[in-house]
């Protein structure tokens, strides 16, 4: 891509783009995207690929004043495409891993426990949170029963978000005393409520 005539553009590009020459930004980005787009695909699906790129060239636009002192920009450019191709490649495979963890540890726990287990668990669920002060309950059946958000439920009961996460919290710690004898098999229930 480069030769002499292409870095001396590139070399003038680049001054005034220190400058924050959004213009100079602008032809950079037309004239890396494509191949850096090119290069980025050769490890992610279409979309990873076209974030990784932007997102280089955004780097790029950000850090405009503070360029490496680089010999080649195309150069440093592909290094960082593969750098974070190879990154978001290995945070997928650490996420696949624990998902994967995840299903096999709530498999082994939920077949610890028989039907007639099951059926006193979500009685003793059922009584203990029909038990819990209103407010609380209210919170937390909204929250993990019918699936909204903090801030859903902080809206709709007009109270803060700050109040509504503290019912969830006090009433998650109150089903964990009462129902102290299931704990194995809650924690995976009531895990984001420390």
């Amino acid at each position: 891509m480069e030769n002499k005539t292409d870095q001396a553009a590139i070399n003038r590009l680049l001054k005034s783009l220190s400058q924050g020459e959004m213009g100079a930004f602008k032809k950079l980005f037309k004239l890396f995207y494509p191949v850096l787009y090119a290069y980025a695909h050769k490890f992610l699906v279409k979309e990873e690929a076209q974030e990784v790129a932007q997102d280089t060239l955004i780097w790029l636009w950000e850090n405009r004043q503070d360029l490496p002192a680089e010999k080649s920009l195309t150069a440093y450019l592909f290094s960082m495409i593969h750098n974070k191709s190879l990154n978001l490649i290995a945070k997928q495979e650490a996420v696949a891993r624990a998902e994967t963890n995840y299903y096999i540890l709530h498999q082994s726990l939920i077949e610890e426990y028989s039907l007639w287990q099951l059926r006193d668990l979500m009685d003793n669920i059922d009584k203990a949170v029909a038990n819990l002060p209103d407010e609380y309950r209210n919170a937390f059946v909204l929250y993990k029963f019918k699936g909204l958000s903090v801030q859903e439920i902080a809206d709709v009961t007009n109270v803060s978000d700050k109040t509504i996460y503290y019912r969830i919290n006090q009433a998650t710690k109150i089903l964990r005393v009462i129902l102290k004898d299931y704990l194995s098999l809650l924690h995976l229930w009531l895990i984001d409520f420390g």
